[in-house]
């Protein structure tokens, strides 16, 4: 395979790792990758996939909110290797990831070590 292509291909290009900067709803999303600043246009054949939350990883005893205002508690788990959050009012355990797919996006909404309410 060579970087050349031509016009009037069709291509599918994925960004890994990019980071938002601004989100225009229905024109398109602003994102840093690589010290660039680069503008995706979003509609049909464009898709976002929700990687890591805006405030970073949840840490374990951390409190977050998800879109619909939902509490969900950031426990450790050693058998599994790896933080997951738990729904207050369910009990529903997932990963991070599912998540901040299904529900994002998810934001921090405590942590005990600054024992602050983040708004």
């Amino acid at each position: 395979m060579t970087n050349t292509y031509l016009p009037g291909e069709i291509v599918n290009i994925t960004i890994s790792n990019a980071r938002v900067l601004e989100h225009e709803h229905g024109a398109g999303l602003t994102v840093e990758v690589g010290g660039h600043r680069v503008t995706v246009p979003l509609g049909p054949g464009t898709t976002v996939d929700r990687y890591r939350p805006a405030d970073g990883w949840p840490e374990p005893g951390e409190v977050w909110s998800d879109a619909d205002g939902r509490l969900w508690a950031a426990v450790g788990d050693r058998e599994h290797a790896g933080v997951w959050l738990v729904d207050v009012q369910s009990g529903e355990r997932l990963r991070v990831g599912e998540v901040n797919a299904m529900r994002g996006p998810l934001r921090r909404t405590w942590r005990p070590n600054t024992a602050v309410t983040i708004s």
